[in-house]
């Protein structure tokens, strides 16, 4: 049997099977033979494969290791184990109700792993583990080389284990590491990244017939991926693979380069993209700066063969990996609204970009809302929803509302923190007017219909 545990120091999330010692010497894969002593209804035991025990109605299995050639070297306050890995008492159980007894004697102070598992080999109660002796952890007795562990019949998540006759309880000894595998992370599916200012750098998504694209920015890169609609990696869109960069329209590369290489933007050299600056070729283009203010990538539409990205500006892409026949930097998108003073903040006027975005069904136009703050001394928003050519160079009109700071109101005419804008395959335009409490429908000319 091979048992996978992390080093004494290591603080990383893995896949664990069995808990040994935490010592020096656990980066070493050790396979241990393993036997089987099955018991049966009338209590007669007798060796059997380890198919055969998992098979019985109630099986208890153990592992020995054979000694490692290494010698020991025990740390200061810590168990010092012994090199001796067999049972002088071959593990026994006693079962009442939920309640199971497990009885063995080891001949010297080794280290024990006492688990549960189901009759597919997966463990699902943890129940011991640790080096015996003097500072042997519960629930193990300290000093003693016989040893009574109970399990109370739940698993590791507290619920009660109903078909435990299926079951097998596995006592091992002398178990080293060996990496499996790490849980919770994909370099596909990273997630944002809290940066050191006051935003947190968002993930933003856009759903189409094909899959769901999502958009992942943090302080070494951005990305544009598409997955299915279960979840599964399916290709990357942005940055722009190798072979796609010459259809890549508006992409400056580095000067005195014989390769085609794009010019990332700023100290940071963090990104292509050009959607966080007011100004073409501005001091913010998307660098660290605008990313822990938010000011990054906040919202995302597609649409066909079309994804418009949309920070202070419009960026352009194509589901193929270019930028899908239109220039990469399209008009700027903010508006201007003006924070408040607090504290040291100095307050002033500060362009903000939207949070929400749509096209239209043919792909031509874009609609945008969602034009809000949430600092901790500043939540506000601009009262209207605006619409442009994806293709244009013209920044938005109004569509709805109004994008006065001030300007807000319950009448038809109005509205209140439209916070989310989407339309259907008719044309209509639906707004959630977010601090009305309700949604406004609106036809292609701004009318609104109910």
């Amino acid at each position: 049997m091979l048992s996978v545990f992390e080093s004494e120091r290591g603080r990383g999330a893995r896949a664990w099977r069995q808990h040994g010692p935490l010592s020096r010497e656990t980066l070493r894969c050790h396979p241990a033979p393993a036997a089987s002593w099955a018991y049966g209804p009338s209590g007669a035991a007798s060796a059997r494969t380890a198919a055969a025990a998992a098979a019985a109605a109630f099986a208890v299995a153990f592992a020995a290791a054979a000694p490692r050639a290494s010698a020991f070297e025990p740390d200061e306050g810590r168990n010092r184990r012994e090199e001796t890995f067999e049972f002088v008492r071959k593990p026994s159980v006693i079962r009442e109700g939920d309640r199971v007894t497990i009885s063995f004697e080891t001949k010297g102070f080794c280290d024990v792993t006492v688990a549960v598992e189901d009759s597919r080999g997966r463990i699902v109660r943890h129940l011991a583990s640790g080096v015996l002796g003097p500072n042997a952890p519960a629930p193990f007795q300290k000093n003693s080389k016989r040893q009574t562990v109970v399990w109370d019949g739940k698993n590791d998540k507290g619920a009660y284990v109903d078909d435990k006759d299926s079951h097998t309880i596995r006592v091992s000894l002398g178990l080293t590491a060996r990496y499996e595998r790490n849980l919770m992370w994909s370099p596909k599916k990273r997630g944002p990244t809290v940066g050191s200012g006051f935003g947190v750098i968002p993930l933003v998504a856009a759903a189409a017939p094909e899959g769901v694209y999502v958009y992942d920015g943090d302080h070494v890169g951005e990305h544009v991926r598409l997955f299915d609609h279960e979840g599964n990696y399916v290709r990357t869109i942005f940055p722009f693979p190798a072979e796609k960069l010459k259809d890549a329209r508006g992409v400056k590369m580095l000067p005195g380069v014989q390769e085609m290489c794009p010019l990332k933007w700023h100290q940071e050299l963090v990104t292509i993209l050009t959607a966080a600056s007011e100004k073409y070729g501005g001091q913010w283009p998307a660098h660290l700066g605008a990313h822990d203010y938010g000011l990054a990538i906040r919202a995302m539409a597609v649409r066909g063969t079309r994804i418009a990205l949309l920070g202070w500006r419009l960026n352009r892409l194509g589901t193929d990996g270019t930028t899908g026949g239109l220039e990469l930097t399209g008009p700027g998108v903010a508006f201007q609204a003006r924070l408040r003073a607090l504290h040291e903040f100095p307050g002033g006027v500060f362009p903000f970009g939207p949070r929400s975005a749509t096209f239209d069904p043919k792909g031509e136009w874009l609609y945008l809302s969602g034009y809000a703050w949430l600092m901790p001394w500043n939540q506000d928003g601009l009262h209207g929803v605006v619409r442009l050519r994806m293709d244009g160079n013209e920044p938005p009109k109004l569509f709805a509302g109004s994008m006065k700071q001030d300007d807000l109101g319950k009448d038809d005419a109005h509205l209140s923190l439209p916070l989310g804008v989407t339309c259907d395959s008719s044309g209509r335009v639906y707004v959630c007017d977010h601090m009305n409490d309700r949604v406004q429908i609106f036809a292609e000319s701004g009318e609104l219909l109910k």
